[in-house]
């Protein structure tokens, strides 16, 4: 899907592969893992923050506001929402497409919980 549709369909937050998103974060953005608590406990990406899409509601001003965020799940469809719930908080967010599936499609490395 070319890029500006995927970014118009996702409320307007950049979509990133797990490439792009790896280098930014070796860059110093911080990847956010919007999945719940039952499923980091089965695998995670090292390095990844915790904060649950059922509670980001409550807890999104504890994110840094100088940082850019890299927000994933484990498809990309909850990040994109909780990417643009962000974006409008005014935070420098970017969806990660595709999430820890496409992670795990690349032999990126997890960890099991």
């Amino acid at each position: 899907m070319i890029r500006w549709l995927q970014n118009l369909l996702s409320g307007g937050v950049e979509q990133i592969n797990v490439q792009e998103a790896q280098e930014r974060v070796k860059g110093g953005a911080i990847l956010v893992d919007v999945r719940e608590p039952y499923e980091r406990k089965v695998q995670y990406i090292p390095g990844s923050k915790a904060l649950p899409l059922s509670e980001i509601n409550k807890k999104w001003q504890n994110l840094p506001k100088d940082k850019e965020l890299i927000i994933q799940c484990r498809t990309g469809n909850r990040s994109a929402r909780a990417a643009s719930f962000l974006a409008k908080q005014g935070l420098q967010v970017k969806n990660m497409r595709g999430g820890l599936l496409a992670w795990q499609a690349e032999q990126l490395p997890v960890r099991n919980g």
